[in-house]
Parts: structure tokens; sequence; C-alpha cells
């Protein structure tokens, strides 16, 4: 929608021409409606929406692309104001005078029709959304090709959508026909594919079917070995993808997956040598290490890397992308308080919060002198931010070959509901 807006904005500004006065007004008022919405302050942005569609009527029309966009966007504010029923009526609205002016087929009807599923899923309405999200797909699919790219956001959409109405079936169809997209664009012997299938084998793990995970996993060994014996490097990649996959699930394991221990013979082999490609795997394997805290195979495996590095072309500055500062290998999720979680949520429409924290990563890859920076809404999740720092994995800093203690910067985004986080800053000044 943003860029959309963007063109939007822009065409108008040219329409006005030398004396912008009467354009003006609209724009001004949508730039208003989207900084407050952007702020979270929905309930103030949805008290322009009259003034906005009386302007856009008067300057385009109220059967116009211009005055659809101007509903879609209001919609969006709905939402945010948990104004479902108000919502879908103004997507419903647009689609009707896309239907009229472009046709039933437009690609403008793309994003009212997944916008509608959103409001009509967040609604409750499973069915209606799944509905509506298809729609949206045989869209794309009529514009760009049955195997394009964009719907696979769709899909994952629907995949969402089936699961929460209790069709577990379909669910699994449609990351099915994910997978399947992705390996007809890309090509079975992929990165792409791979990481296709590894999205699958993560979905199910979420979900509770851990076997369903681990023979998908599995399957990927059979994957790997099709790939062509002229590109090693494929090769490597793809088992360096898989091994970074097991790491984020590997609760303890000292010794490394079975695919860094392949990735590693084969880069040892390479004639001529790929330096930089041996190098990777040495730092995926020192990752291995320090989320496992094993720790002196990690700093043995991490001055090979450097080693390495120092021979190779372009090698100090692949150092210093590598190493320069601490990089997190494995995050600890943000597990706040029942009644903190209460008032937090997963929709993106919702008013956004954040954490940003300060600490130095030890040469052991942990995290020390937590300290919070700044935090909005103040205070609400700033323990469970902590904890998790705590709890997560780090890649030390290095120079002249050895690690080193440096300092870092994490920020925790979020969204919340204003009200329950008004109702329990309430409750804990009675409690006090």
């Amino acid at each position: 929608m943003i860029r959309r807006r963007q063109a939007l904005l822009l065409a108008g500004m040219l329409a006005a021409g030398p004396g912008p006065a009467a354009a003006q007004s609209w724009l001004e008022t949508r730039i208003s409606i989207e900084e407050l919405a952007e702020a979270g302050d929905y309930a103030a942005a949805a008290e322009l929406s009259d003034r906005l569609l009386e302007q856009v009527a008067a300057e385009f029309g109220d059967v116009s692309p211009d005055y659809a966009d101007s509903l879609m966007l209001l919609a969006e504010v709905d939402l945010g104001d948990f104004e479902f029923l108000r919502a879908e009526g103004r997507v419903y609205s647009a689609i009707g005078i896309f239907r009229e002016l472009e046709g039933p087929n437009s690609p403008s009807l793309i994003e009212p029709y997944v916008l509608l599923g959103e409001l009509l899923y967040a609604d409750g309405a499973h069915t209606p959304a799944l509905e509506a999200f298809e729609e949206a797909r045989l869209l794309t699919r009529r514009e760009l090709g049955l195997f394009n790219q964009d719907q696979l956001a769709i899909l994952a959409k629907m995949t969402h959508t089936a699961l929460s109405s209790g069709d577990r079936d379909l669910a699994l169809d449609l990351q099915d026909e994910a997978v399947s997209i992705v390996g007809r664009s890309y090509g079975t012997d992929s990165i792409e594919y791979v990481g296709a299938i590894l999205d699958q084998a993560d979905w199910l793990a979420r979900v509770g079917d851990r076997r369903g995970a681990t023979q998908i996993r599995y399957s990927l060994h059979g994957v790997v070995n099709d790939f062509p014996e002229d590109r090693p490097s494929l090769t490597v990649s793809a088992l360096r993808e898989i091994a970074r996959r097991s790491l984020l699930t590997t609760r303890y394991d000292p010794l490394p997956p079975r695919e860094l221990t392949r990735a590693l013979k084969i880069v040892d082999g390479l004639e001529p040598p790929d330096p930089v490609l041996h190098a990777s795997v040495l730092k995926d394997i020192a990752d291995w290490h320090f989320a496992m805290r094993s720790l002196d195979e990690a700093d043995a495996a991490l001055a090979a890397a450097w080693a390495i590095l120092d021979q190779a072309k372009g090698g100090q500055e692949i150092q210093q992308e590598w190493f320069g500062e601490p990089e997190i290998i494995r995050a600890s999720a943000l597990m706040p308080s029942p009644m903190v979680a209460r008032a937090l949520t997963t929709g993106t429409n919702a008013p956004g919060g954040q954490v940003e924290l300060e600490f130095e990563v030890l040469t052991s890859g942990r995290a020390s002198g937590i300290r919070v920076v700044g935090s909005n809404p103040p205070g609400l999740v700033d323990d469970a931010a902590i904890q998790s720092i705590e709890r997560s994995s780090f890649r030390p800093a290095m120079a002249g070959g050895e690690a080193v203690v440096a300092t870092r910067r994490f920020i925790w985004n979020f969204h919340y509901h204003p009200d329950r986080v008004q109702d329990l800053s309430a409750s804990f000044r009675r409690s006090d």
C-alpha cells in the first residue's frame, strides 16, 4: 500500500499544478491520517475519515481509484481501532469501485481482497477470510503467472487461517503447494527450495508435529544429494542453511550437525580452494559451539576461520564484516509474565513498541551488564527483554585473531493493545 499511496500523493501534487490549494487540502488530510495511524493513534485518525472522503470525492469523484484507495486507507485505520465491521464495509466499497472501473480481473483488486481476508480473519470469520485470500491469489496468478512469488505471502495467510479454523489438512496442503511453487520457480536444486522445505518443517514444529518436522528435515538430505556435482558451493550453502535452522531448534548437542561436517569435508577438497567458503563453514561450526557452550572448540574454529581469511583476497574486509562486532547466533524468545503477555498482540495494525538494550558480549558468547537504553511503553517488557538477552547466544567480536569483549545494542519490537496497557498500569499503581 505504501508505494501506491506515494504514487497517488505525487499524482495529486502534479495534478494540482502551480496553484495547489484545492488539492493540498485532501493531501494534507491524508498525510495527517497516515501519520496518526503510524503513531498508533487510530481513534484520532478515524475522526478525519469523513473529511478525507468528502475532499477526495470533491476532487476526483466518489467512483474513482483515488476514492477507492482512500477507503482502503481508512479500512486499515478501522482495523487498528478494532472497528471490523466498518472496515469491512469500506473494503467492499473499494472492491465495488475497482470492479466497476477496471473489471473483475483487475490487479487493483489484489490488495483489497488481501485486506478483506485479514479483516475477516481478525473478526473470526475464517471461511470467508479464506475465500477472500483465494480470490486475491487467483488475481495474482492471472496477473503474474501460475508460479509467481507474490502468492507465497497470500498462501502463508491462508495456511494460518486454515489452521486457526481447525482445518489442519487444508493447512498442510497449502504448505505443500507453497513448497511446490518455489521448486517450480527456482528449481529443486536451489537454496530457495531448501529454504521452503525448512520453512515447512519449522511450521510443523510450531504446530506441534515434531515428528513430521524431523521427517521433512531428513528428506532434505536426498534433495541435497541431487544437487549438481559441478556446483559444490551450492551444496555447501544448502548444508549450511540446514545446519543454521537446526541450531535454532536444538537445545543441546556438543557435536556440530552432520551437515556442517559434510560441508567442511567438501570445502577441504575443493580445487582450486575457496578460502571464503571454507572460512564461512568454520564460522558456522564456531557458532554451533558457542550456542552449546563448548568454548574451546568454538575458539579453535574461530581462530581457524580468521587465519584462512588472512590469506584470502579481500580477507581483511570480510574479517571486519564477520567479526568486527558481536553477532547474535540464537535469540531467546521474549517471555513476558502472563499479565503483560495479555497486553501484547501479533497484529501488525496495533501500535508498535520497542525496548532498546545495551550490553557487553563476553568472549564466551554471553551477555553481561545488560541495561535498558529506552523503552516505549516504558517498562512494559523491559524485564522480559533483559531475561531474553541473558538466555541468548552470541558470536563475540574478534581482533587480531582472538575473541574480545565488545559492546552491542539490541532492539526488541512488539505490538500491544493500548487499552490493556492502561489497565495493566492502573493495576500496578493500585498494588503500589
